[in-house]
């Protein structure tokens, strides 16, 4: 539930709709019918997939029965403005104002960490290697050399270890998306202390 709830703070939309679109990325990879495939454009899909969606799509019937999910998600609004409020109180309580608060902590914070998502969509399925052979265009961010090395290193960190898409494509069930040396993924080693506690 929290996860679901941070994900709305974070301006990532509805999470029905978000799994939606995330479960039809993966039925169509790369093809028609794909919502952010870069095959129609590398913009298309970084961020003009979600100006040219209809807002009315469909909802996966697997989600619209996930009554928790659904409860949410009729909430996204709510918990997107919170995103915004809680950065410019804090702001305001430890001094640095509630308008650099809300600037930096809310709206900067926001647009920045969802480009790592968009991320995701055009940039790793356009640039870097590939270490399965897929039936789409997904890759492993990782570039080679003295430059392209840190800015992988920082692509995954940034979006914990999502970049490392090839893999993700396939073997989509795997919480582990960083499967071989020197992969970075965060995301994982969450998932392994949430397992230790037993959640």
């Amino acid at each position: 539930k929290l996860f679901l709830i941070l994900g709305c703070m974070a301006m990532q939309g509805e999470p029905v709709r978000w799994a939606s679109d995330h479960t039809e990325h993966h039925r169509y990879a790369d093809k028609p019918g794909d919502p952010h495939s870069p095959s129609e454009g590398f913009w298309h899909a970084h961020w003009g997939w979600l100006i040219e969606i209809r807002f009315d799509r469909e909802i996966n019937p697997i989600f619209k029965n996930d009554a928790l999910a659904m409860q949410i998600s009729k909430w996204t609004w709510s918990y997107t403005v919170l995103g915004l409020i809680i950065p410019a109180v804090l702001g305001q309580l430890v001094g640095i104002g509630w308008w650099d608060g809300f600037l930096w902590g809310g709206g900067v914070a926001t647009f920045l960490g969802n480009q790592a998502t968009y991320w995701v969509n055009s940039g790793a399925h356009t640039f870097g290697r590939r270490d399965f052979e897929t039936d789409d265009l997904s890759t492993n961010f990782w570039l080679k050399g003295p430059i392209g090395y840190p800015i992988s290193w920082l692509a995954a960190y940034i979006t914990c270890g999502e970049t490392n898409h090839n893999n993700h494509h396939a073997i989509g069930h795997a919480a582990n998306h960083g499967m071989f040396k020197g992969q970075l993924d965060t995301s994982a080693r969450m998932l392994r202390i949430l397992e230790k506690m037993g959640l």
